[in-house]
């Protein structure tokens, strides 16, 4: 497997907003032709991108740049696939998206000396548990 090169062209180029900026990510990550990088960078002292699930497309590098941190959503509902059950231990698997989903994708993917963080070590929002407490219950 070869280690892979940063993009030689960049379609968008995002800063970030207050709130979460999942709708613009995804949106300039679908719009993006491929082998072409969104990059997310940090400017004027702000540098967080606050986002729920992202999805990536066939030939498109989400790139953090330096600097710049990619934040996953403290809250379940974000994740949820429509059942109202994600952060829970039903006894349902799957009825949560990953942060970054790639699956059936040629080429691109993740690039640059950013941070993602998915953090698994914070409470999520409405419960009193993180996401890594209810990963070791669900293994009990």
């Amino acid at each position: 497997m070869q280690e892979p090169t940063y993009p030689q062209h960049i379609c968008t180029t995002l800063t970030p907003e207050p709130g979460n900026n999942q709708q613009r990510i995804q949106q300039a990550i679908d719009r993006c032709p491929a082998g072409q990088a969104v990059k997310l960078i940090a400017t004027n002292g702000q540098n967080t991108f606050l986002s729920g699930p992202l999805t990536m497309r066939s030939g498109i590098w989400l790139w953090v740049d330096k600097g710049a941190v990619l934040v996953a959503s403290a809250n379940p509902a974000d994740y949820d696939k429509g059942n109202g059950i994600c952060g829970t231990l039903r006894n349902q698997k799957g009825q949560c998206q990953p942060f970054i989903h790639i699956d059936n994708v040629q080429g691109g993917g993740l690039v640059g000396e950013g941070t993602i963080d998915g953090r698994g070590n914070q409470v999520m929002e409405g419960k009193t548990e993180t996401w890594w407490q209810l990963a070791r219950r669900a293994q009990k």
